[in-house]
């Protein structure tokens, strides 16, 4: 059987960013059993960023990306020096793989993690999952339509507070505008569309598909 285990920073770790030594030895020793009965073990583990604020001795976690993405490089190492130490104890290998959501949304991307996976634990190592917090990302392009009924002052609105605390936080957003344009189902002309309810102008139909102008999507992330 394939187990997955996911553990987050408050199991692994104090409130002060120490280890939680207790815990951690008691999830190894439990995956470790596990592992020993034949199972297949996959650990999903957060945490660098709560180690690396003990490692660096920080009062407290920091609200800042540069902060965060410096105690995740720092904690990531510590945190994997830990696992390592204490599934070797058992006689387990344990190996690292850090991921982003660019990772796992292209398609070639994601293949050649799951044949990682799979090559692992056909090895017998128990893969340690976890998210690449240092890295940033350095651009978002938008593709936004005229026709799609979004106010741009208020999608910087929404953006700047969204981000705060993400990886998207110190990135440059990049927008382009598509204008309308449409079809007369009647006719066949295309023509530009300023609104919704622009009518053709070669026949006045008001029955008109919209070929541009409604989009809405991300276009492009830019991984530093």
């Amino acid at each position: 059987m394939r187990i997955v285990v996911k553990v987050g920073t408050s199991t692994l770790a104090h409130s002060t960013g120490r280890l939680n030594i207790r815990h951690t030895e008691e999830l190894v020793k439990v995956l470790s059993d596990l592992k020993n009965a034949g199972h297949e073990i996959i650990l999903v583990s957060s945490g660098a960023i709560g180690m690396g604020v003990g490692k660096l001795s920080l009062s407290a976690r920091p609200t800042n990306m540069s902060s965060k993405q410096a105690c995740a490089a720092v904690g990531q190492c510590e945190l994997m020096y830990t696992y390592d130490r204490l599934f070797s104890a058992y006689d387990h290998t344990v190996a690292q793989i850090l991921l982003t959501g660019v990772d796992i949304e292209h398609a070639s991307r994601r293949e050649n993690i799951q044949n990682t996976l799979t090559r692992l634990l056909e090895l017998g190592a128990l893969p340690i999952i976890n998210e690449n917090d240092t890295v940033a990302i350095d651009e978002l392009e938008l593709e936004i339509g005229r026709l799609a009924g979004v106010e741009l002052h208020t999608l910087d609105f929404a953006l700047e507070s969204a981000v705060k605390g993400s990886l998207l936080e110190h990135a440059s957003i990049v927008r382009h505008i598509i204008d309308g344009e449409g079809m007369c189902t009647g006719c066949g002309q295309t023509f530009p569309m300023e609104t919704l309810f622009t009518p053709c102008p070669a026949c006045g139909s008001y029955c008109v598909k919209i070929i541009k102008g409604k989009e809405l999507r991300v276009k492009s992330i830019v991984i530093k």
